[in-house]
Parts: C-alpha cells; structure tokens; sequence
C-alpha cells in the first residue's frame, strides 16, 4: 500500500499536519479546487487502496464514479491518515453548506482499517473539525449530516454530540427543524424523493445494495457488517433499514453542548482517578 510520506509528497498542495496522539496523524487540507489533476490522481489512487482494504472488496468502481462527479473539486476539508509506522490507514472529509439559514457541514465517504478502529482515530478529526467550524461561525449552532446505514458511525455520534442531540433518535420524534435539513441534504445527494422525513430513511440510497457491505455478486463482504457497543441502537437500524436503505443523520452541535460534553468528560475522568 501507498505510504503516508508517498502519498504527501505526491500532492503537489502541501497540507497542514496534526498529531492525533499515540503517533498517529492526519494531513488535511482545505477547498474546494484546491487539486490539481496529477494531485487528484494520486489522492484517488490512496482512497482506493485504503477503501479497498476497508470494505473487502475493489472499490475501484464506486471511486471512479466519484470521481467523476467531482468529489474532490467541492470537498471543503480533506484528511488522510497515517499510522506510527508512516502506513496510510484511513481518510474522511466534509462539505460545507449553507442550507435552511443553517450552516450545515455534510461529512462525505470515511473509512479507516479495523487494525486501527480501536485508537478512535476519526473521532478524533470529528471534535476537532466540530470546534472549528463553531469558531468559523460565530459559535452560532453547527448542523453536522451524514447519509450511513452503520450503527458504529450513529454511535460515534451519539458519543460526539450527545444522544439528545442526534438523529433520528430511538426514544423520541425527529423535530420539524431537522426534517427540513433533511429534506435539503437529500435534494443537495440528488435523492429527495426517496427521502422518508418522519423515519430520516433514504430509501434505496445506494441504487441497489449499499456498494461498500456487499460485494458485486449480491454476498455481503466479509466483516461489512460491524456493530456497535450500543445493542439498543443495533437493534433499531436493523428494523428500520433494509441492505440498500441509509439514514440521513443529523446532529445539531452548538457552543453550550461542547461546554456540557467537557463537563461531562471531566466529571467522568476526576469519578476514575478518585
């Protein structure tokens, strides 16, 4: 597989770096049309490989078709990911919309190597991508979006933003508010009439199975199918999603619930240590 180096010197926009902790770290740069062609060829080349190794199958296709569409001309932040041993090992990105009146950041094909999902490496670019873009706005009220049909980025998440703050939710209705942006994200995916706003379902999101869970024979992908620690939430994306139906997951994010997720986390650690 391409290495982490390789694949930096290759792109020919020099990134930004940030430690992720235990000598991991993340290259990333900001757009959108930030690539030019060789540079784009060599990023498509790495997700490729990386995706690839992640889903158990040639993901080739789908990143052709992507590309095509013009992925990596719109993204408006870009990370890939390297280990301590300088091995790429996974790669997210978002774009950034205005949408409603709200400024709402769609989080676009992630992916990291399960050898390394344990380090909580996305995480990780997750809170530190949700205070920027609360500074980037004014600490006015962030709408994070998603389209998935994995009970393990639900709960990431959940854990992120906090449950009352995500949906659609297992124990309660989803809001007006949220619905809309819903809708909008759908129409923006191309995909508003199969959007379902009291479920937050996309129905047939992927035009057949989901690409990345089962192979082009129909079979799912061996270990494409991970479930959370949450057996509640495992249960509910089961029942509501069919193999090529998706949730478009929103979480609303705002500078109070940063505040009363690190006051959370502190109170959790200092129960630990005493």
């Amino acid at each position: 597989m391409t290495r982490y180096d390789q694949m930096i010197a290759a792109v020919r926009v020099p990134p930004r770096e940030v430690p992720l902790g235990g000598g991991f770290r993340a290259a990333y740069w900001g757009g959108p049309r930030t690539f030019d062609a060789e540079s784009q060829r060599a990023i498509y080349a790495a997700i490729i490989e990386m995706a690839s190794a992640v889903f158990g199958d040639d993901m080739t296709p789908y990143w052709r078709r992507r590309a095509e569409e013009g992925y990596l001309d719109t993204i408006s932040k870009l990370y890939i990911v390297g280990d301590p041993a300088g091995e790429l090992v996974g790669w997210t990105g978002y774009h950034r919309m205005r949408i409603s009146g709200e400024t709402c950041i769609y989080t676009d094909a992630t992916g990291v190597l399960a050898r390394v999902r344990r380090y909580g490496l996305m995480r990780r670019i997750l809170t530190r991508c949700v205070l920027e873009e609360l500074a980037r706005n004014r600490l006015r009220p962030v709408y994070w979006t998603m389209r998935t049909e994995s009970p393990v980025v639900m709960h990431s998440f959940r854990t992120t933003f906090g449950e009352a703050n995500v949906f659609p939710r297992i124990d309660a209705d989803t809001p007006l508010k949220v619905r809309e942006l819903g809708r909008a994200t759908a129409a923006w995916l191309k995909q508003e009439e199969k959007f379902c706003p009291a479920s937050m379902r996309l129905e047939d999101a992927f035009d057949g199975p989901c690409p990345w869970r089962f192979g082009a024979d129909g079979q799912p992908l061996a270990g494409s199918h991970p479930e959370s620690s949450d057996e509640a939430l495992d249960r509910f994306v089961a029942a509501q999603l069919r193999p090529e139906d998706a949730f478009i997951l929103i979480a609303r994010h705002s500078i109070a619930n940063v505040l009363r997720l690190t006051s959370q986390a502190l109170r959790s650690r200092l129960r630990a240590r005493l």
